[in-house]
């Protein structure tokens, strides 16, 4: 067959073949004129042929001349043989010798004057030149490509061979025009791109309008040598591709290049009216395939393949507005209308309308297929319902996404319409109707998330954890679709769901944040049982699970980030709610670690192994607390967000709160698992130190004890930093405290002799030097607190009083106001002798109900032992008042030693001094050494202050001193008890005269008749007409007591005065 068409084609007439040349410019030409300059032009002729000359116009003064001048040179019996001959000159002029001398002013340079004389040489010969060539060229034709082409040849002289420039021609071979030639190429262009098509095997709207080097040849070479011009050669390809396109559809941008150039050349009136009713029939023909692509323009969009293609749709079709068509064309003719179900209404001859109507209703049908697909309606299952919401959804989203980003610029452009705006509308109204239903039916038919009580954290079976997991999907992808239209849409569309949707799944928060702790707890249950308690980084010291507990909250952050809601005061209770989910986690976490590790280590005794698993729980807390807040801060900066009103310290609050509690837990957590490690270690411990106190071998079980502590101590401190060993050691300082004060308790009850407890001091103060050399801020109040309660124990009898007077110094100066009045004294120490002045009293509380007394100071030095040689002094007796003025000098000589006695006292007591009642207190006041100035030599006693000390009634009888001494049998020692407790019941009765209860009255019997030796007697007042005598037998075989006078019971209560025999210890 190949073979038969060739012959037919040799045996038809040879057409006649012309040579196309255009002289385009010429560069780097050599000036041949003396100003430096040449006046170019060119001449071209074929050397079969040089009778046939052809000549450009003339550049005057210039070396870069520019023509772009056409010519033809016909080829006579077609030989391609043949040379073009292309020849530069320079054009002088008819100009005498003194003409040209005239230029001399002219000339640059040496060359420029060498020019001058040749010129001038020529001229005054007989021959005349009115030009001069520059260089020649010689082109072969059979370089020549069939298409043609542009080139750049050098021309030189003959003579010389150095180049004197370049000449940029275009040359191309073409056939006599024909009137078929149109025709043709367009029946070429016709198959040879339905054969491409054929055999690359592209799928419908693919072609882009590539073809093979051989069927791109074929059509230049056709083109070029049927000489079609450019604006043919594109309207016959725009018409058979319009052909093409209805029956295999191509690649739009194949007609974008076309659409642009025969616009263009339309605009420019280089189309015939015959070209442009082709033109804009062919474009009636793309119409419908244009308007189907926009009502489709979801899908094209959606495909990787045609997602270029609206924007070239919509391009071309504002050729139907940019330009008239001829009156014999009709733009939507009756085949192409029926091909399209637009409504009757719809004005057709405005492209605007239709494009926008054709885009609504695609839209909407696009929004129906999607549902279908899915199965929305058809489904009964709500799980599967909901799949299908979401995924129609997504789909949309996705869908108003591209429309933003690349539809919408489009529609703009084009039409000046807001495609993204009409179609966010047009969604938002359809998901509103299918989806809030939906969800109010499952929120009120749902039963709400339990968790089970017990160690065995989880939900019960019935729960509905993966509806509302995909109801919490439903809500994010919602939320999702109404960002991307409300970021990027106008602020004035009518819409329902960003006021509305957020408001279907209120009811169902809770349960959301609930499936998010589940979820959470299940996590940490699985990473815990997962973990050997082994370091996994040896730069943070902890073990797999507290990595994996970062990752659970992160998916907890995650989940409260997509929640966003919108409401601030709600948004403000499910913070709360998310915040004590995340503590009972925590908290959850540290029971997990703790099971665990006993579960790992169940022997009794502890081992390295098991103090470096403890000791990782601790680290992992540590890590958990130092991630978790970089890693969010639970819903602050949210509801900061959403507030607008809420102030910056507020906000500052708010999260200073959160971290607050967030600490709290974990350090309750880490206390927690302390607590339970120092529960394990402790046994042992404790059990050693028991025996070291019952066992005789005391010194051997106290060393044993102390090696045992400082292992457990010392392993603690290589797994932990300092702060956690603190904390550590704070509790076994605690729990060991206890244990301690368990066995001082006992043997307290035991009445154990006093080495026993000289010997438990001795253990407390190794047990705090101990400590102390653990580390100096170690909180050892827990021993010395048993320390200062064993002192008392282990002092002598004379230490213990003094004691109890420091306790009632330290009472006097925590008092602010005086309970029974002032003493105003002046004190000084000169040299070895302390000079006391006492000045006056006031507010003394008297006995006697006229409101006066007979008041006196005695002065004491504490304590007694040390001071025995120094004499006691006591002021006069100032009669009947209450504000006594003495004014009364003592000098106490004292020895050096004296002087500097430790924690020594003056002691100042107030008596009053009656004829029946003698020694009755008014109170005491005590003054330190330390508190008296000393003379030094610029300060007279005169002008010392005055010194004002409060009056106290000797009531502190519970004190840790004077508990001790009650036990101790020492004559001495029950003197000073059986006065300290009479001192306070005669104060009681000082200020209760008319209030005692008959109980009362019997103890202070009782007292008074143990403390007498031989007959008391006890004068009632005469308040009252009643007489009668009451005799007490003491139980102690010491006398009896006789109650004589008038009495008479009164609601109770009688009022009595009562004296007895004065002590030889109060003289």
């Amino acid at each position: 067959m190949h073979s038969h068409l060739l012959e037919v084609t040799k045996l038809r007439k040879a057409p006649k073949i012309l040579l196309n040349v255009e002289v385009m410019e010429a560069m780097i030409l050599k000036p041949a004129n003396v100003n430096g300059f040449s006046h170019p032009f060119c001449t071209l002729y074929l050397v079969s042929n040089d009778s046939l000359h052809c000549s450009t116009s003339v550049k005057p003064e210039t070396l870069k001349p520019i023509w772009e001048e056409k010519y033809q040179l016909p080829i006579e019996n077609s030989t391609v043989d043949d040379v073009l001959c292309v020849k530069l000159w320079n054009f002088n002029g008819d100009k005498t010798v003194e003409e040209k001398l005239k230029n001399i002013k002219k000339v640059k340079g040496v060359k420029g004057l060498k020019i001058l004389l040749k010129d001038v040489a020529s001229s005054a010969s007989l021959d005349k030149h009115d030009r001069k060539m520059i260089g020649s060229s010689l082109i072969p034709l059979k370089d020549i490509p069939a298409g043609g082409h542009i080139l750049s040849c050098s021309v030189c002289k003959k003579d010389k061979m150095k180049k004197r420039g370049d000449v940029k021609l275009r040359l191309a071979f073409h056939f006599e025009n024909t009137n078929t030639a149109f025709q043709e190429h367009m029946y070429l262009i016709k198959n040879v791109v339905l054969y491409e098509i054929k055999m690359s095997q592209v799928e419908p709207h693919s072609w882009n309008g590539s073809l093979s080097r051989l069927a791109e040849k074929i059509l230049t070479q056709h083109r070029v040598q049927s000489g079609l011009p450019l604006v043919s050669e594109l309207l016959a390809q725009w018409i058979e591709f319009s052909n093409i396109h209805t029956c295999h559809p191509l690649s739009f941008t194949v007609f974008m290049p076309l659409k642009q150039k025969l616009s263009m050349a339309i605009q420019e009136g280089l189309v015939t009216e015959e070209e442009k009713i082709l033109f804009w029939k062919a474009a009636v023909t793309l119409l419908p395939s244009l308007l189907s692509g926009i009502r489709n323009i979801q899908v094209l969009a959606s495909s990787k393949r045609t997602i270029n293609e609206p924007s070239t749709i919509l391009s071309l079709l504002t050729l139907f507005q940019e330009l008239q068509p001829p009156k014999d064309v009709i733009s939507f003719p009756a085949a192409c209308n029926d091909c399209l179900p637009w409504r009757k209404s719809i004005n057709h001859s405005d492209i605007r309308a239709t494009v926008i109507e054709t885009t609504t209703e695609g839209a909407a049908e696009w929004f129906t297929k999607v549902t279908e697909e899915y199965g929305v309606n058809d489904v009964s299952n709500e799980e599967e319902k909901i799949r299908g919401l979401l995924s129609v959804v997504t789909a949309v989203t996705e869908s108003l996404q591209k429309a933003f980003d690349l539809l919408d610029p489009a529609y703009q452009k084009y039409f000046n319409f807001q495609y993204a705006d009409t179609l966010y509308k047009l969604c938002d109204d359809k998901l509103s109707e299918i989806i809030e239903p939906t969800v109010a039916s499952i929120w009120n038919s749902m039963n709400p998330l339990k968790f089970k009580d017990g160690s065995e954290r989880g939900v019960y079976d019935n729960d509905p954890l993966s509806l509302g997991s995909l109801l919490f999907e439903l809500y994010t992808s919602l939320q999702t679709f109404y960002r991307t239209g409300h970021t990027k849409s106008q602020k004035n569309l009518d819409l329902t769901l960003p006021n509305k949707f957020h408001q279907w799944f209120h009811p169902g928060v809770i349960h959301w944040l609930h499936i998010s702790q589940y979820k959470a707890l299940q996590g940490i249950q699985k990473a815990v049982q997962l973990d050997r308690f082994v370091p996994v980084y040896t730069a943070t010291k902890c073990s797999s699970s507290a990595c994996d507990i970062l990752h659970i909250f992160v998916q907890m952050k995650i989940s409260w980030e997509q929640l966003a809601w919108p409401d601030a005061s709600a948004l403000k209770h499910f913070a709360e709610k998310l915040i004590g989910g995340v503590c009972e986690c925590l908290i959850f976490y540290a029971d997990q670690m703790c099971e665990r590790i006993e579960e790992i280590y169940n022997g009794e005794n502890i081992n390295d192994m098991e103090i470096q698993a403890w000791c990782l729980a601790v680290t992992n807390m540590d890590h958990v607390q130092q991630s978790v807040h970089s890693i969010w801060r639970f819903g602050v900066d949210e509801i900061d967000t959403s507030d607008n009103e809420i102030e910056s310290s507020s906000t500052e609050n708010n999260r200073q709160t959160v971290k607050v509690i967030i600490d709290n837990t974990i350090e309750a957590a880490r206390n927690k698992i302390c607590e339970v490690a120092i529960q394990k270690m402790m046994p042992s411990t404790s059990k050693i130190l028991m025996k070291a106190f019952e066992d005789l071998d005391y010194e051997q079980k106290i060393a044993k004890f102390m090696s045992h502590l400082d292992w457990n101590l010392q392993a603690l401190c290589s797994h932990l930093d300092s702060s956690n060993f603190n904390c550590l050691l704070n509790l076994i300082l605690k729990n060991l405290g206890f244990r301690l004060s368990e066995v001082l308790e006992i043997n307290l009850k035991l009445q154990r002799e006093h080495s026993f407890f000289k010997k438990f001091y001795e253990v407390l103060q190794n047990l705090t030097r101990f400590f102390k050399q653990l580390n100096e801020s170690t909180d050892v109040s827990s021993l010395t607190d048993l320390e200062q309660l064993l002192q008392v124990h282990v002092m002598d009898t004379w230490e213990l009083v003094h004691q109890y007077r420091m306790e009632q110094l330290s009472e006097q100066k925590a008092k602010q106001t005086p309970d029974h009045g002032l003493l105003t004294v002046k004190m000084m120490f000169m040299e070895e002798i302390l000079k006391i002045e006492i000045l006056n009293a006031r507010n003394l509380q008297p006995v006697s109900s006229k409101g006066s007394c007979h008041p006196y100071v005695k002065i004491y030095l504490l304590p007694e032992n040390k001071f025995l040689g120094v004499t006691q002094r006591r002021t006069k007796v100032q009669k009947n008042t209450a504000f006594p003025l003495f004014e009364e000098t003592f000098v106490m000589p004292l020895t050096s030693v004296q002087l500097n006695v430790e924690n020594a006292m003056v002691m100042f007591v107030v008596k009053e001094k009656t004829f029946l009642r003698r020694n009755r207190y008014l109170g005491e006041t005590f003054i330190s050494f330390d508190d008296i100035p000393r003379y030094d030599g610029s300060t007279k006693f005169e002008h010392l202050e005055q010194m004002h000390l409060k009056l106290n009634p000797p009531t502190k009888l519970d004190s840790g001193a004077f508990v001790v001494l009650e036990h101790y049998r020492e004559e001495l020692v029950r003197e000073f008890i059986r006065g300290r407790k009479l001192s306070k019941y005669k104060n009681n009765t000082a200020h209760n005269i008319h209030a005692f209860s008959a109980d009362v009255w019997h103890s202070i019997i009782s007292v008074m008749s143990y403390m007498s030796k031989g007959p008391l007697h006890i004068i009632c007042l005469p308040f009252l007409p009643h007489i009668g005598i009451y005799n007490h037998q003491d139980d102690h075989g010491g006398g009896f007591i006789r109650l004589n006078g008038r009495s008479r019971m009164y609601s109770g209560e009688f009022s009595v005065t009562a004296c007895r025999r004065t002590l030889p210890y109060e003289q």
